[in-house]
């Protein structure tokens, strides 16, 4: 694939994020296609394949699958990890974190969050 060329080049950073942004964006080139968004080269991934990753959700709203909006990884015990732009203004009491097998309509495992430490 001609983006993982670019990122075995020795290039800039912003070059990358450049190439990623143009790829995006030239491959949804038509209506049907922003309607049902896929991956590209993507797969599925087997339930459970990867029990670290979590979903930010609105501890306010009993449906997960609509109360997600950030994604997460545990990264010790007691800590998970997201970008910084997905807590930002947050209250902590307001965010929860579930962890599943990646189907938010199933049953999951959701845990408050005690304290959000933001990235100076």
């Amino acid at each position: 694939m001609e983006f993982e060329r670019l990122l075995k080049r020795d290039m800039g950073i912003a070059s990358v994020v450049t190439v990623a942004l143009s790829l995006c964006i030239t491959s949804f080139s038509n209506a049907d296609e922003l309607a049902n968004p896929q991956i590209i080269g993507g797969k599925i991934s087997p339930a459970g394949s990867y029990p670290w990753l979590g979903a930010l959700v609105d501890a306010e709203e009993e449906d997960l699958s609509r109360a997600q909006f950030c994604g997460c990884s545990l990264i010790d015990e007691n800590w998970i990890l997201t970008a910084a732009h997905c807590l930002y203004g947050e209250d902590s009491s307001k965010v929860a974190v579930a962890f599943g097998d990646g189907d938010l309509s199933k049953e999951n495992r959701v845990i408050p969050i005690d304290l959000i430490i933001l990235h100076p």
